[in-house]
Formats: C-alpha cells, structure tokens, sequence
C-alpha cells in the first residue's frame, strides 16, 4: 500500500525530534548515538544558524530528516554540505527523501550559495541512485581519514 505523499509535511527541527532522529540514525544509518549524545547534539546545532536541520512528519510523527551546514572554502564560492539524510523505510520511495533533499536546495538559495555537497559511502549504492535521480553528480571518490583526539 501507498502512502499519500501528500501527507508528509515538512519543517525544522525541534527538541521534541531528537527521539525520533536518533531512532532514524540507527535504524537507517547504522549509527549508533545514545539519546542522550543526540538531545546534546540537536540542542547544539539548533542553535547555529549555519546549520539546517528539517524534518519529515507523517501520521504526526517524524519519518525522515535532513541535516546540512554552511561549507565554506579558500577556494570555492559559498556552498552547503548535506551531512545527513535518513527517512524511514516504509517512507522511501514516496518523494520524502526529495523534498528533504529539495528543502536544502531551497535554503542554498535563500542564502546564496552556488551548490550543495553531500559525501555517501562507497557502499550505499540505492543511495547513489537517489541523489543521481535528483540531479545530483558524483564528482570523485576520496579517502576518508579520521584521528581520535
């Protein structure tokens, strides 16, 4: 059965979310973040006006969510990095993820900057077809390194 994607309306976060985007995050993602590091974390970035975080709500609750941030380079003119998108699977395929994706643009405009980023994992590969559908280019392939400090 198909839901209405008409249904699904979205907004900013809020406090009230952080259950739901844990959940997401790990369910979806496969990151596992405690409540607690999560209400820390939203309650944090909420804050900042260089960062967006929308959310899907559907049946009143939350079904999906985008995070992105303000990316600024040396090099490059102003853009926007998704950092995170997640919508739950009975919501996939539904244009949920789009309009997610969609309200980032929206925001790149309004704050004028020239594009938005987003970096998936070389395995995620429904998700590489997602962002291509929505116009999105795989550019390169890059390492990822990290260092725990």
């Amino acid at each position: 059965m198909r839901k209405d994607e008409h249904s699904v309306q979205l907004r900013k976060a809020r406090m009230a979310d952080a259950a739901a985007i844990q959940k997401l995050n790990e369910e979806v993602l496969g990151y596992a973040c405690s409540l607690e590091d999560t209400r820390r974390q939203l309650a944090c970035l909420l804050e900042m006006k260089q960062h967006c975080i929308m959310v899907a709500v559907a049946e009143h609750r939350v079904v999906g969510y985008v995070h992105a941030q303000d990316y600024e380079l040396l090099y490059s003119l102003p853009m926007k990095d998704i950092l995170g998108i997640a919508v739950h699977p009975a919501f996939q395929q539904q244009g949920v993820g789009s309009s997610l994706l969609h309200s980032i643009e929206r925001w790149a405009r309004d704050t004028n900057a020239c594009m938005v980023r987003l970096v998936s994992g070389e395995q995620r590969k429904q998700a590489h077809a997602f962002y291509e559908r929505n116009g999105y280019v795989c550019e390169k392939r890059q390492m990822n390194f990290k260092k725990n400090i």
